[in-house]
């Protein structure tokens, strides 16, 4: 229901009644030396921070190795031997915790900063990827560490920054290598994830069958200059299912140079596989876009569509307040074939996102999580901080607060938080900060979207995951689902 009152414009927006998020769940794990896997870092005054360590519980998985098994993953640092440990256990039938797969990176410092992501596919407990970012006093490290049915591979790449730019990254933009899912052809699975670094996109896969695995790395170049890159998204998938099965990925990078200007670069990937063998491609050339990025700050989100793409404002500070939009009136602003992108200024902050631009002027925006349909949006925010340029480095910027936004006539609608979170998912996650902000738990997100089924590709079907208290016994680990209200 739309109403008009002089200048005045109401919207009547259905929200279901349990709003966008499933019922908040926990699982608590007391089982003997539980507290020596949620671990955090040793602070000044003995408690244990809960900012670098993150973890999954999976409650959706109940049939592990022709048993049900309760699993769950962690990631700690240890201070003391300057290395990060991985890993995914179970809980056997003799209440023992059990490494099933683990991993470790030795971050030859002791003060680093750790953030996940995850993705389980199609429920199955034995395909899973994780993405780790760390940053040392003067070194910025992201690795990609794989797995799918008993094969592994992990990517670490480093690139040594100065201060001055590696102050760009923020907590949530360390965790945003790319990943993409996996497709099911001809008893292989395949699997693969990104990373890029300097002047190439690093490519790593995973092929797999019931009695085969293979794994490895092919290096795409971007061009001659190098760059560093703060951000990777994956804007659009295609799945072919017939002749070279396999996937076609969309992909624009956020590129800062030494200066601190920003470029935005646009290339496609081919990924397939003729049997064992694994093929890595890139289709046409990398394409970069520098004309609209003037008032780009170091993050970046797009809309699938190609429509909407969003940014923190530039200025003296790095990521400032506040949220930048930009629009060309519906039309696409990356189209396959084109060098260019619309350019006017008009397209800037148009009037299409005043409210949401009202809104998120005052506090520091994090991440962006759209639904399938890009019609929906959440915004997690910071109300102190969202880079390393504040905090030196301590990356204890956690969202404090969320915003919602509906799409109505190609105008961003702000939604209540209250309407949209009635499982109280925000108030049971800050809880968990009673102690401080360094005390707080990291929250993670788990993109369970993938189903080998149906060769789904890209979607939304998020989860908000934590685990509190840090070095405790019992360790409690939560999860929402976001349903979207759909």
């Amino acid at each position: 229901m739309l109403i008009n009152s002089q200048s005045i414009t109401l919207y009547a927006l259905y929200i279901s009644s349990s709003g966008w998020f499933a019922p908040v769940t926990s699982k608590s794990i007391d089982v003997e030396n539980i507290n020596n896997y949620y671990t955090g870092l040793q602070g000044k005054d003995k408690l244990k921070e809960g900012t670098s360590s993150f973890g999954y519980y999976f409650d959706n998985h109940i049939d592990y190795q022709g048993k049900s098994r309760l699993l769950f993953s962690v990631a700690d640092f240890s201070r003391s031997s300057t290395s990060i440990n991985l890993g995914f256990y179970y809980i056997n039938e003799y209440n023992e915790i059990i490494l099933d797969r683990g991993e470790q990176f030795y971050a030859n410092s002791n003060k680093v900063v750790l953030r996940g992501k995850l993705l389980a596919v199609s429920d199955q407990i034995n395909s899973m990827f994780a993405v780790i970012g760390c940053v040392t006093s003067n070194k910025f490290s992201r690795s990609v560490w794989m797995v799918y049915d008993g094969t592994n591979y992990k990517l670490n790449r480093a690139s040594s920054f100065s201060n001055s730019l590696l102050k760009a990254y923020s907590s949530y933009t360390l965790q945003n290598a790319i990943y993409w899912g996996q497709w099911n052809y001809g008893g292989y699975v395949g699997s693969y994830s990104a990373n890029p670094l300097g002047n190439r996109l690093t490519v790593g896969y995973i092929l797999s069958s019931e009695n085969y695995g293979t794994s490895g790395e092919v290096d795409i170049p971007l061009g001659g200059v190098v760059v560093n890159f703060l951000k990777a998204i994956l804007i659009e998938t295609e799945t072919a299912t017939s002749g070279t099965v396999g996937i076609h990925a969309k992909i624009v990078l956020l590129g800062i140079h030494d200066d601190r200007s920003k470029t935005l670069y646009y290339m496609r990937i081919r990924c397939y596989n003729s049997g064992s063998t694994t093929y890595i491609q890139q289709i046409g050339n990398t394409v970069s876009y520098e004309s609209v990025n003037r008032p780009m700050g170091a993050n970046l989100w797009f809309t699938t569509d190609r429509k909407w793409m969003f940014f923190p404002p530039s200025g003296d500070s790095f990521y400032p307040k506040g949220l930048n939009s930009y629009y060309a009136n519906g039309q696409q602003l990356i189209v396959d074939g084109s060098t260019s992108m619309p350019d006017d200024v008009s397209y800037l902050n148009s009037s299409h996102t005043s409210a949401m631009r009202s809104a998120l002027q005052n506090v520091y925006v994090l991440e962006i999580l759209f639904n399938k349909t890009q019609t929906k949006m959440i915004v997690l925010t910071n109300t102190t901080g969202a880079a390393f340029e504040i905090g030196d480095f301590e990356g204890n910027y956690n969202p404090d607060a969320m915003y919602c936004f509906q799409l109505v006539n190609n105008s961003w609608v702000q939604i209540s938080t209250q309407a949209i979170d009635r499982q109280n998912v925000l108030a049971s996650y800050n809880s968990t900060g009673n102690q401080g902000i360094k005390y707080k738990s990291s929250l993670s997100l788990c993109d369970k979207s993938n189903d080998l089924g149906s060769l789904a590709m890209f979607g939304s079907q998020y989860s908000f995951n934590w685990a509190f208290p840090a070095n405790s016994k019992p360790i409690v680990f939560y999860t929402s689902k976001i349903t979207w209200g759909e």
